[in-house]
């Protein structure tokens, strides 16, 4: 979805077309599938050109994602990128002004705590003003960018987990572990992040 020609936010309209098709088909095999969740990320727009131009585009974008997504029973959780990803919803309040501008129970939020940490922001932040929107967490470590094992980079990941737990989340976390120095034996970084993981429940559990 952040790779060239894949961007709902392009500013060629048969771009754009194309890459708006490509979520509806998603959403239909979601459907099928019994997949009650599709994530969406909210494209980009050119560098030389008004912010505000490329933010329409993915909102017109965005909303007829959803309204697909609406028919099919298939909830879409839209991701907040890095600036070097994206430069359209890097932040919560980007995030929430895409929800409240699209106005649709059928889209949330994926909160990624390595992009959290990119822009400066906190969990707690996406909670106070996201809240119930928030469907599903990516959680994963980082310098603060990345997508490293648990306990490879330097993100306040116990202390995260505290905050989700805090605020009554009861979805997924799902470890986006992506970095190229994992390729040749993944096994080991699930098996590293799973058992962190477990100590830093297993201790939120005690308290």
């Amino acid at each position: 979805q952040v790779t060239y020609p894949a961007n709902i936010a392009a500013k060629e309209e048969y771009l754009r077309r194309l890459s708006v098709e490509l979520h509806l088909r998603t959403l239909e095999h979601a459907a099928v599938l019994d997949c009650p969740r599709v994530l969406l990320t909210p494209g980009y727009g050119n560098l030389d050109e008004s912010r505000e131009e490329a933010w329409k585009r993915s909102a017109e974008s965005i909303a007829a994602i959803v309204r697909r997504a609406e028919e099919l029973g298939v909830v879409v959780a839209l991701e907040h990128l890095s600036p070097i990803s994206s430069n359209l919803i890097n932040t919560a309040a980007q995030l929430k002004r895409m929800l409240e501008e699209v106005g649709s129970g059928s889209l949330k939020v994926t909160m990624d705590v390595v992009q959290v940490g990119i822009v400066g922001e906190r969990v707690e932040d996406y909670f106070r003003l996201l809240g119930s929107d928030i469907a599903h967490i990516h959680f994963v470590d980082g310098t603060p960018g990345g997508h490293l094992a648990l306990g490879d980079g330097s993100l306040p990941l116990e202390e995260d987990l505290v905050a989700i737990a805090r605020n009554g989340y009861k979805g997924f976390l799902s470890m986006e572990i992506a970095d190229r120095r994992y390729f040749a034996a993944p096994e080991a970084a699930d098996a590293q992040s799973i058992a962190r993981y477990g100590r830093w429940v297993r201790a939120l559990s005690a308290s």
